[in-house]
Formats: structure tokens, C-alpha cells, sequence
């Protein structure tokens, strides 16, 4: 049990009424992009990742989310993706950063 062996921790049990209304997955991020159908309320979780990508594959990360994703949609990024010009690269993709820290709306 988390909150045992993490006392100054607490977590939270989501709803799975909650949890149904959510299509999680583990994908190809580029290839999922490429086939995506938004309708804005897209919440794409890429943390940590733009340092792996070579610098084709960024380019076309950037440019599917500008096509792909409506106004309105969600890009999460981490503070490792610092290493790379990802915030630069998201605003001239259409995308402002929010009050949260590395979370990034398409306006």
C-alpha cells in the first residue's frame, strides 16, 4: 500500500467510472499522431522524450501536433525536454504554456 510505506505522500484512488472514460495507451507517438482524430480534448503525454528524438522526428512531432491537434488540446512536457528547444518549438506550433508548469495549450 502506497500510503503505508510513503506516509508523507498521499495518493489517490481514481474512479472507474473515471478511468473508462479515458482511452490509455502505449503507442508510437508519431504514428499515432498521423491518424488522430481531435476533437478538442486531446491530452498528449510526451515527458521526457524530445532528447531521444533525432532532430527529423522532432520536426515532424512538432508539425503533426500544429496540423492534428485543435484549438483547445493538451501537450505535456517535462523538464528534461529543457535540453532541446521544446517550449520555442511548441509556440511556433500554435501552443501556449498554461499556469502549470511544462503543460501546453493549442490556441
Amino acid at each position: 500500500d502506497w500510503d503505508f510505506t510513503f506516509p508523507k505522500y498521499f495518493s489517490y484512488k481514481v474512479d472507474k467510472k473515471l478511468m473508462n472514460m479515458v482511452d490509455f495507451r502505449t503507442e508510437n507517438l508519431l504514428k499515432t499522431l498521423e491518424t488522430i482524430k481531435d476533437d478538442s480534448n486531446t491530452f498528449i503525454a510526451c515527458r521526457n522524450v524530445m532528447p531521444y528524438l533525432t532532430k527529423p522526428e522532432q520536426n515532424k512531432l512538432f508539425n503533426l501536433l500544429k496540423t492534428k491537434l485543435q484549438k483547445g488540446s493538451l501537450v505535456a512536457v517535462g523538464k528534461y525536454d529543457e535540453r532541446v528547444d521544446t517550449e520555442e518549438m511548441l509556440q511556433r506550433s500554435g501552443f501556449e504554456e498554461t499556469e502549470i508548469k511544462y503543460l501546453y495549450k493549442k490556441v
